[in-house]
């Protein structure tokens, strides 16, 4: 877990006052010419993509280009640091080769993630060839409705990647073919889909996307249970803002915690 911690340093190290920047603008809300958006988003990436933009243009030379993925995900996730487990034979049953249990739409359910962002670990599991220990997934307003994001960590060699995904009454694939074509569209560039989705590597993909969604919606449902290993903390979803001398500010979680994810009937299928 510490790599994650680093993370957090190297971001606060590469924009100065970067944390009181994200609170300035999450209580300017609506307000200050700053448009408001739902609940479940903690802050929209279009946000943190302007604030990145205008650091690199006031002459910042610190910025990444992984950064427009990371600040977005670790901005939401450093207030709770939750990691989550799932029991093996849960997990197994989630995104098993049998797929019993893989979900096949792209849920409106998802709206309902226990945390602003979550990281969930998937043992053994690989992305493009590259070891894959877990994924940040988080939801972002986008204006035209919600949208989830996927980030698959670490990120593979030379790559950087946010897998965004629309939410509603569609299908996994119908909302992966969405999202390539509106990419596409943003970068000017032109996608053969049917050839996309004749090659193995969809295959692949698709496969992934849908196993990281199953975890994902469970972790929405009601027959989730987070637990703390030691026993001693009990889970309380998203902290709330605090009124201070400078402000409104949000108090980050002092070190990551890890949840377990379904345990005795949970994991038995009961």
């Amino acid at each position: 877990m510490k790599r994650f911690t680093d993370m957090l340093a190297g971001l606060a190290r590469r924009y100065p006052d970067l944390w009181k920047n994200i609170d300035r603008i999450r209580a300017g809300r609506g307000q200050d010419g700053i448009a408001d958006w739902p609940e479940w988003c903690f802050i929209p990436d279009r946000l943190t993509s302007d604030f990145i933009a205008a650091s690199r243009k006031s002459g910042n030379r610190n910025v990444r280009p992984e950064d427009a993925i990371l600040l977005p995900a670790l901005a939401a996730w450093r207030l709770s640091q939750a990691v989550f487990r799932f029991d093996a034979a849960l997990f197994e049953r989630l995104t098993g080769a049998a797929g019993e249990d893989v979900s096949e739409t792209c849920s409106l359910e998802l709206l309902h993630l226990p945390l602003w962002c979550c990281y969930v670990e998937t043992p053994g599991a690989a992305w493009t060839g590259s070891p894959m220990d877990g994924f940040f997934v988080h939801l972002t307003s986008t204006g035209e409705g919600p949208e989830l994001r996927l980030a698959p960590f670490p990120f593979p060699p030379r790559q950087q990647i946010s897998l965004p995904l629309p939410i509603g009454d569609m299908s996994i694939r119908e909302a992966i073919v969405a999202s390539l074509q509106a990419t596409a569209e943003r970068n000017r560039q032109k996608l053969d889909m049917q050839a996309a989705q004749a090659s193995p590597q969809w295959r692949e993909y698709t496969a992934m996307m849908q196993k990281m969604l199953s975890l994902a919606i469970f972790l929405c449902g009601n027959a989730a249970t987070f637990e703390d290993p030691a026993g001693k903390a009990v889970f309380s979803g998203n902290p709330q803002p605090k009124r201070t001398k400078q402000g409104v500010r949000m108090f980050p979680a002092d070190r990551p915690r890890l949840w377990l994810v379904g345990s005795g009937s949970q994991a038995r299928g009961c």
